[in-house]
């Protein structure tokens, strides 16, 4: 399991968008863009030198930047990820009315005197924007895509019925030997776990860190940064594990354990 590292408490939503290359098309991101169309909205008192170092981030991380202004258009642009305001309160409330209806996120950058409704200061605009994590998926040497998202967990099928069954990925039958690649709180709906063919190897590169990988049963996580690389795969050997039961008690097994297929009220 990879998963983003929070710095100072702060856990800030991560941003959908992302690159792909080939299968699975839901993974695309429109116009073939890699990263996410973040619309700055600039505050009546944001100086240029604060709006070019935001545009700098931006495009530092593969992202369309588009700016605008309070007076500007009432909607986001089309295909936004992230609306950003550059300001204090007022400059933030301008931007909800961008954000909300198309249900982007926002994160507000405080340029003002108070800015209690704004998440980071201006000299923490770098790390703000540093903190969303992506991945960078390849699949038995073919690219597959990058993903915004909190974490990816990587199981096999034993793995499948716990953290990454949680996490909105599938169930796989125990004889399976396929890998399942689970995205944790992508923002991007159209990003969702996929299974992979038995003998593939997953490949994560980290392009936007830090974050950790943990490995279920391990007592500590290891950290990695940006441009590492992890590489998962089923191991040669299968684990032999003793059953006094039919291979069918599965089925039986998530009924009794999970709940699986019963009714939500138990009959009476």
């Amino acid at each position: 399991m990879v998963r983003r590292q929070r710095i100072r408490g702060h856990r800030l939503r991560p941003v959908g968008g992302g690159r792909c290359r080939g299968q699975p098309r839901g993974l695309l991101p429109p116009a073939g863009r890699r990263g996410v169309k973040v619309c700055f909205l600039r505050g009546p008192g944001a100086e240029q030198s604060v709006v070019d170092r935001a545009l700098k981030v931006a495009q530092k991380h593969h992202a369309e930047a588009v700016e605008t202004r309070r007076d500007g258009p009432q909607t986001a642009p089309e295909g936004t990820g992230l609306v950003m305001t550059l300001g204090g309160d007022g400059t933030f409330l301008a931007g909800a009315r961008l954000a909300a209806p198309a249900g982007i996120p926002i994160l507000g950058v405080n340029l003002g005197r108070l800015g209690f409704l704004t998440e980071v200061e201006e000299p923490e605009l770098e790390r703000g924007l540093e903190q969303f994590f992506g991945l960078e998926i390849d699949v038995g040497g073919q690219a597959v895509g990058v993903i915004d998202a909190d974490g990816a967990i990587v199981s096999t099928a034993s793995g499948s019925t716990a953290y990454a069954l949680a996490s909105g990925g599938p169930i796989l039958e125990p004889t399976l030997q396929d890998l399942v690649l689970v995205p944790m709180s992508p923002f991007a709906l159209t990003v969702r776990p996929i299974v992979f063919a038995p003998g593939q190897d997953v490949t994560l590169k980290v392009v936007r860190g830090p974050a950790e990988v943990r490995v279920d049963g391990g007592r500590q996580g290891t950290p990695v940064a940006t441009g590492d690389v992890i590489r998962c795969g089923a191991h040669e050997r299968r684990l032999k594990v003793v059953r006094f039961s039919p291979p069918e008690s599965f089925y039986q097994r998530l009924g009794d354990k999970l709940g699986w297929g019963r009714p939500l009220v138990p009959k009476k």
